[in-house]
């Protein structure tokens, strides 16, 4: 058994959720470790208001992710490889070695600013189900402009198309993508337009801070939806995470890779459950997992049972 450690993006979160972790020693000193780095409780940041910003929203989930994922390695589930949606990158390149939490969680912060102070507002990213990406890109091609730039942002399936961009197109992005077949389309609890061009002009800043970022080759496979590849090396996971904000993603092809070299068991990190249902949709025989589906009493023996069935 091959298993893949998923770790989630944006859209996870949920007022509280921090809370929801299990109360032990290993979840305890992440959540000690990044209130020393960011100079805060983390506990008292996943409130409502905090998470009507992808700076905290960021934060809190990798602060989660990480927790989760070390808490369920000291437990003896270790993965064979890892798969970030977007910010999830960072977990998964944490968990895989391939960057210390604590610089992680520095290079994460920068990040989360950037993205914050560039689109504060009346940005986000719109989920279209039932419409082929051709399809889709026939639409933005329609409605994209200058003034209210719309572009394809991640392809989830061969049918689920996520758009980044200006929310004063997402009415008729909706309209025009309903007449045309989807099934949904639905707004994402995600505040900027991720992995899309808009971001290109910041990249350089990024860069530019992770110079004083070590990192080192990932002890495990680390899938990376940005090149669509498995990445081996310190240099192109930095990459990743340091580009993957202004690029597209394709968790289809990215996925598929991983189940075609024998990741046949996954289990998402909390708080997410949004990669184990894309991966359940076109993944039949993939024995999936998301750790937020069991209590947090009963993760353990809960795991040990779906994991071994």
């Amino acid at each position: 058994m091959k298993l893949i450690f998923l770790c989630p993006g944006q859209g996870a979160q949920a007022p509280g959720f921090l809370n929801l972790l299990p109360k032990v020693p290993e979840v305890e000193e992440i959540i000690q470790e990044a209130s020393d780095v960011l100079g805060v409780d983390i506990c008292t940041k996943d409130t409502r208001e905090n998470l009507d910003t992808t700076y905290w929203t960021q934060l809190t989930i990798v602060t989660a992710t990480v927790a989760c994922g070390k808490y369920l390695i000291k437990e003896g589930f270790c993965p064979d490889g890892v798969l970030g949606l977007s910010l999830g990158s960072y977990s998964a390149a944490i968990l895989s070695g391939a960057i210390s939490f604590a610089e992680g969680l520095k290079l994460l912060e920068k990040r989360a600013s950037i993205m914050q102070k560039a689109f504060p507002e009346n940005y986000g990213m719109v989920s279209i189900i039932g419409l082929s990406e051709k399809e889709i890109a026939e639409i933005v091609r329609e409605l994209h402009t200058q003034e209210y730039p719309i572009y394809i942002a991640n392809i989830n399936t061969s049918s689920q198309i996520v758009i980044s961009g200006h929310i004063n197109n997402f009415s008729k992005l909706k309209e025009i993508s309903l007449l045309r077949g989807a099934s949904r389309v639905v707004l994402l609890n995600v505040k900027v337009p991720s992995h899309c061009p808009l971001f290109l002009p910041y990249v350089q800043d990024l860069l530019e801070f992770s110079k004083s970022i070590s990192f080192s080759d990932p002890s495990v496979p680390f899938f990376s939806p940005m090149f669509q590849r498995t990445l081996y090396n310190a240099q192109l996971v930095a990459r990743d995470l340091i580009e993957n904000m202004a690029n597209p993603l394709n968790i289809f092809e990215t996925s598929t890779l991983a189940y075609e070299k024998g990741f046949h068991t996954s289990l998402e990190m909390f708080p997410g459950k949004t990669l184990t249902n894309i991966l359940r949709s076109f993944l039949f025989d993939l024995n999936s997992s998301a750790v937020s589906e069991f209590q947090a009493e009963n993760i353990i023996s809960s795991l040990k049972v779906r994991l071994l069935d």
